[in-house]
């Protein structure tokens, strides 16, 4: 074996202390991860602890007599979906949830005072507060269940309900004014499948509905008036097989584009599927786009068709208006 100089004796020394020092420190590397795993861990746990809390005492709020702190409950609610600890969606819609829940409990809508008006009025304008702000917040993509809920007003418009599924099920809207006006409905599914519109005035006025399946199956207008003036279908899927009776229902300027809107089994109404025009008004006369399928052309007083959709018509392609900022 040969022998080694001083100076490769040094060489080796040093490189062995590097290695042995570079070894350290991944371990230092290591044990401090570990400990700053704990301490986040730690944190996290701290703050679910204080979320929980919160949750529970704004919760029992919503179930006092008094309105006022039903309110108060309500608001505490909202500001702890703000303040959810990050990566914690699954808390937001825990807040949403409880709060739909409340819409979803018996009521009856009357008219004159009702001290469970402005507390369900108010959580339809933070929820559309939180879904038209301009910038995406962490109430977006939930789901939103209204099933069998009463409403009587409330102002969503100008919401954008970018996936997740929106329920309407079986809700029924009674009177006032529930806005949708120029809402967007993005990629989810909505359904207001058998909802009755008994009174008031229910609007889509302008809103778009792009890449999302959109039910009205069983949908039974029997009163006041459902406005889809202007209104977008683009992509996804439409269907209206509803009960038209007494409501003056309008679609008129409506654009359907790149989709499939149906009334199908117009006739069919013992298997659940189909519309049945019977009075009231539905109007299509400035709808854009090809003719939704299944409508009926033998009641003209009824179901009010744009020229181009009447019988024997060939329907030719529609050039898009232009748009103001192609000019």
């Amino acid at each position: 074996m040969p022998s080694l100089s001083p100076q490769d004796l040094d060489t080796l020394a040093t490189r062995a202390f590097a290695v042995v020092a570079g070894l350290g420190g991944v371990a230092f590397l290591v044990i401090a991860y570990r400990r700053q795993r704990t301490t986040d861990s730690a944190e996290q746990r701290e703050e679910t602890k204080l979320f929980t809390d919160r949750f529970t005492t704004a919760s029992e709020h919503l179930g006092d007599e008094h309105a006022a702190v039903r309110l108060a409950g309500v608001h505490a609610l909202a500001r702890l979906a703000d303040d959810a600890p990050a990566r914690r969606d699954d808390l937001v819609q825990m807040v949403i949830d409880v709060l739909c829940a409340y819409l979803r409990m018996p009521y009856t809508t009357a008219p004159g005072a009702n001290e469970d008006f402005e507390v369900r009025l108010t959580i339809i304008r933070i929820i559309g507060d939180h879904l038209r702000d301009p910038e995406p917040t962490r109430w977006r993509g939930k789901n939103y269940d209204f099933t069998g809920a009463s409403f009587d007003g409330g102002d969503l418009s100008s919401a954008v309900f970018s996936g997740g599924e929106v329920s309407f099920q079986g809700a029924s809207f009674e009177r006032g004014t529930v806005d949708f006006g120029e809402a967007k409905f993005e990629g989810s599914i909505v359904s207001f499948a058998g909802a009755v519109v008994l009174g008031g005035t229910v609007d889509f006025f302008g809103a778009e509905f792009r890449s999302s399946i959109v039910s009205f199956t069983g949908t039974r207008f029997k009163g006041g008036t459902v406005d889809f003036d202007t209104a977008e279908f683009a992509g996804g899927s439409v269907e209206l097989s509803s009960d038209f009776n007494g409501s003056t229902v309008s679609f008129a300027g409506t654009r359907l584009t790149d989709g499939v809107a149906s009334f199908l089994g117009v006739r069919n109404k013992r298997e659940g599927m189909g519309a049945d025009f019977v009075a009231g008004t539905v109007d299509f006369t400035e709808a854009h786009g090809p003719e939704p399928r299944g409508l009926p052309h033998d009641k003209p007083d009824v179901v009010l068709l744009p020229e181009r959709w009447q019988p024997g018509t060939d329907q030719k392609p529609e050039t898009p208006p232009e748009s103001p900022d192609s000019k």
